[in-house]
């Protein structure tokens, strides 16, 4: 189950992940909308805490989100871990995105459960 994931990730093009930094908020939401909708998701309300994102995320792919938002976060973190040294399309490595602390204190806050949007 868990294999499917990860192929499932492997297999979304670079694209999905990136936009212009001068599009408005609209543009913004109408790309989003699109490339949900690509992708057969749709937008469904969680709470607004520290495991929103993990939940939102397995609740698209398992649809059982309060039961796989655990696994979500590690996997993220897991990968966080080793991929700090990632180029982004801006030429920066995505450890130099943490405006405080080191690459690993942030990847270990958010496995200890705290949020994980900044990156």
């Amino acid at each position: 189950e868990y294999g499917e994931f990860i192929d499932f990730i492997k297999s979304m093009p670079l694209s999905v992940f990136q936009g212009a930094s001068d599009e408005t908020s609209g543009a913004h939401q109408a790309r989003l909308d699109g490339r949900l909708k690509a992708l057969g998701i749709k937008v469904t309300p969680v709470a607004l805490d520290a495991e929103c994102q993990f939940y939102a995320i397995a609740e698209q792919l398992f649809r059982r989100g309060a039961e796989r938002a655990a696994f979500i976060r590690s996997m993220a973190t897991w990968w966080l871990r080793l991929n700090g040294d990632f180029m982004l399309p801006n030429n920066t490595r995505l450890d130099e995105q943490v405006p405080e602390g080191t690459w690993d204190s942030y990847v270990d806050q958010i496995e200890d459960g705290g949020w994980g949007d900044h990156v």
